[in-house]
């Protein structure tokens, strides 16, 4: 049931993300890098959730849009990090502001307020973390 929910979600979010021409991961992939720090591609892909060869395809299509860059590690000149450049950030900033547009209209849902409560007591049980929440009703 919650594949089916994820499977769901992505695909709204993919027909929201559509309109601006990028995918739903390359927003997660902006989401990773709008702190500004530059992260490795190993980091990226495990937030991205895919492959290390997937995440290559979607960086250099990135690239090729001027949506994000990479820099030799100056600590260890082996190691590659992905920063997210200006173009990035505007997109991100434009996509996340179209998003909450769409979220503003469950606002004040008493189930969707019920939902993200259980979703965080499942993650919480799930990673073995203490919840202060209680078991769900």
């Amino acid at each position: 049931m919650l594949r089916q929910a994820d499977q769901a979600l992505t695909r709204r979010l993919g027909e929201l993300l559509a309109f601006q021409d990028t995918s739903v991961h390359e927003w997660r992939v902006l989401g990773v890098l709008a702190d500004g720090e530059g992260h490795p591609m190993s980091e990226i892909a495990e937030a991205v959730v895919v492959p290390a060869p997937t995440l290559t395809r979607i960086i250099d299509r990135m690239v090729e849009n001027n949506l994000v860059y990479r820099r030799i590690d100056p600590i260890d000149r082996r190691r590659v990090l992905v920063f997210c450049s200006a173009r990035g950030r505007s997109l991100y900033g434009r996509l996340q502001r179209q998003l909450a547009l769409h979220e503003a209209q469950f606002e004040g849902d008493p189930n969707l307020a019920e939902l993200v409560r259980l979703l965080e007591w499942l993650v919480n049980v799930l990673e073995g973390r203490p919840s202060e929440q209680t078991a769900p009703r």
